[in-house]
């Protein structure tokens, strides 16, 4: 066909696209002439997510016509504001306007956000009386906006037929004994799914992650990893400032502390409950900060004792068996609430589990603000984290907007990172 032979099409993609290629599949060359292997096509984002994928060779109309398609669908969706969750959106509805306008089918399918390649195969199924064009409709109408890795070999191999080989290309003498070296049918290693799985996980992270994800510190820790091993291939920090506001809320831990962190326990002033603010936790509550300054007086001077945090933890535990009598109601004294007892139950169990960075040899860093977040750019904070072993803890109670905040610069340096290496 040699689509890309006509001037028109080459001129067009090389001014809306930047042009890549990867050999996925095996063939022959016979004097001078490839025989077997396939071809698809794919229009993406700089992230590489699929906006359009074309299955097997077409002429230079047809891929004028896709190419044109793509950057006209692009340039008239609404994004202010919306970012790469409105982007999504909008070309899955013209990808099912699409499927319903040129093939008469009406997908049934809502949007995923989540998929293997096993649903993907499945998806594709669904479609087996469309056409190729139909059937990426119905996928792409499906999970808008795919990561090309996970969806280029049931491409290429449901609507093509083509297995996804490593073999060399065969010329020659190797070429005449191609029905005695068949291609080799790539098998995913386990270390290949497990890196297509955390491929997906930054993604993720970097798109719209769930609430919980962000506040966890999951989607955040996920991009600092992306960001350090890009680091560590040459592909410096874009220049992506940091509000220093937001850093003052985020929460570091050191590599190997367990989900909760120490965060809690540091606090200063403790943000307690209000159901743990009454009189009769008064006594208790004076002990834990009392405890608390005691650490941070030594943290000051040098080493913190082992046994500095035995007194808050001993308190807490005093308080925390003084609820189920609170529950349970004391002779003339309101009984508490099932909510009131989960709200201070749990922030006790969270402090204790908190409280065993007093164990630990680096229990200063954490007290003397050595592990606190720093940087004016995301680059800054990334190597100051790494030079010290960091990670993100989980946010606490009203640190919600300063979690959100970071996680996006993090997601735009992690973009523009992926960019700039293409």
């Amino acid at each position: 066909m040699n689509a890309l032979a006509k001037p028109e099409v080459g001129q067009y993609l090389n001014e809306h696209f930047v042009a890549a290629f990867q050999k996925v599949a095996t063939f022959k060359i016979v004097n001078g002439q490839k025989q077997g292997g396939n071809v698809a096509s794919y229009f993406c984002t700089p992230d590489g997510r699929v906006l359009q994928a074309v299955a097997g060779p077409v002429d230079g109309a047809t891929l004028l016509r896709e190419a044109r398609w793509v950057v006209e669908t692009y340039n008239l969706a609404d994004l202010d504001g919306k970012g790469t969750a409105g982007l999504k959106a909008y070309f899955g509805q013209a990808h099912a306007d699409r499927l319903y306008r040129e093939h008469g089918f009406q997908s049934m399918l809502e949007p995923r956000p989540d998929f293997t390649a096993a649903d993907v195969a499945e998806v594709l199924d669904r479609g087996r009386g469309l056409d190729n064009p139909g059937r990426i409709d119905l996928l792409l109408s499906t999970y808008p906006l795919a990561p090309i890795g996970k969806v280029y070999r049931p491409i290429f191999e449901r609507l093509l037929n083509e297995p996804v080989s490593t073999s060399p290309v065969l010329e020659g003498a190797a070429a005449r004994d191609w029905n005695a070296a068949p291609a080799t049918v790539v098998t995913p290693t386990a270390e290949d799914e497990r890196q297509a799985r955390l491929d997906e996980k930054v993604l993720r992270a970097r798109d719209d992650p769930p609430q919980g994800e962000v506040q966890s510190g999951a989607a955040l820790n996920l991009l600092l990893a992306d960001l350090r091993r890009l680091d560590g291939e040459g592909v410096a920090p874009a220049k992506v400032g940091l509000d220093a506001a937001a850093l003052a809320h985020i929460r570091l831990v050191a590599d190997g502390d367990g989900e909760v962190g120490p965060s809690l326990a540091l606090q200063d002033p403790l943000p307690w409950p209000e159901s743990l603010l009454t009189d009769d936790f008064a006594a208790d509550r004076a002990r834990v900060e009392a405890a608390l300054a005691v650490a941070r007086q030594q943290a000051a001077k040098g080493a913190v004792a082992r046994d500095a945090g035995k007194a808050a933890i001993d308190a807490a535990e005093r308080m925390d068996q003084r609820i189920t009598a609170k529950v349970q109601g004391a002779p003339g004294q309101p009984t508490w609430s099932a909510s009131d007892a989960i709200e201070a139950a749990s922030f006790l169990d969270d402090f204790k589990t908190a409280a065993a960075v007093f164990q630990r040899p680096d229990v200063s860093s954490y007290l003397n603000g050595a592990y606190a977040a720093k940087g004016g750019t995301v680059g800054e904070l990334v190597r100051n984290m790494a030079s010290k072993g960091l990670r993100f803890a989980p946010a606490l109670p009203g640190d919600e907007s300063a979690y959100a905040a970071v996680r996006r610069a993090l997601a735009s340096c992690d973009a523009k990172a992926y960019a700039a290496g293409e």
